[in-house]
């Protein structure tokens, strides 16, 4: 059968004007229906299956669920000895040790939080290039300096700053002609971040970071996001008392596995 033949076969229908079709409150009126069930306009689309009937039990637990996940670290604690219910019980002994996995987890990887000075050779290879393939990869940041030129010194107190802040990220400077061999001092500063054994940057100057002015810990932060590296929010004080108490009030059974 031809193109041609195929299309006349094909049922011709009236275009669906919405001011002559159409519905009224989501209900199709009755003029439509009685052209559709003539065959002047293309019949309705077929609904989608409707989804399972979720069951009672499966509503409440994850009713809970959410509940529970919205509540503090203390609360979530004083609710775990309170409540009677076992599958609840259960369920937030299961939200809280995840919770505390997850702290244990990060204490593992914020453990950086300085501006390390290192020396060239092996030490550079072992603190920079072979530290970024560790804990399956990790972010590092090598200020190549020179401590004659206020631009590094700038930096310096910027990095200080952020090392402080993002504690996944290590933070190192060495200076830049123990680095490389004859490293011109006019090319200090110079940022070098790695990742994984590989160099993702080698920055020269201040100025895609705003220069001497405008340089801060928030240009900073944000030239390494721009990277894929783990830049984390600021916390409050009081998000950082919270978890303190929260810390304070563990036990070491608690990170038993």
């Amino acid at each position: 059968m031809s193109d041609q033949q195929a299309q006349q076969q094909q049922p011709m229908y009236i275009a669906e004007d919405p001011h002559t079709f159409g519905t009224i409150n989501g209900v199709e009126t009755e003029w439509s229906q009685i052209h559709r069930k003539l065959g002047n306009i293309a019949p309705k689309p077929e609904r989608p299956p409707s989804p399972p009937p979720i069951s009672e039990k499966e509503l409440t637990d994850t009713l809970n669920s959410l509940k529970f996940n919205a509540l503090s670290d203390s609360a979530l604690r004083d609710a775990s000895e309170d409540v009677q219910n076992e599958d609840e019980r259960k369920l937030l002994e299961e939200i809280r040790h995840k919770r505390l996995r997850e702290m244990r987890e990060k204490a593992t990887r914020e453990k950086f939080g300085q501006v390390r000075e290192i020396g060239g050779g092996n030490e550079y290879i072992k603190e920079v290039t072979e530290a970024s393939k560790l804990n399956d990869g990790t972010w590092v940041v090598c200020h190549l300096f020179s401590p004659d030129r206020p631009e590094c010194k700038k930096l310096h107190d910027v990095m200080t700053r952020v090392a402080y802040q993002q504690l996944q990220i290590k933070f190192v400077r060495i200076r830049g002609n123990l680095a490389i061999r004859n490293f011109p001092e006019k090319h200090c500063p110079s940022l070098l971040i790695y990742y994984k054994g590989e160099m993702k940057k080698h920055l020269i100057g201040l100025k895609e970071l705003g220069g001497m002015e405008h340089l801060s810990a928030d240009n900073l932060e944000a030239y390494l996001a721009n990277f894929g590296a783990p830049v984390e929010r600021k916390k409050t004080y009081r998000e950082t008392i919270n978890e303190e108490d929260y810390l304070d009030d563990l036990d070491d059974s608690d990170f038993e596995d």
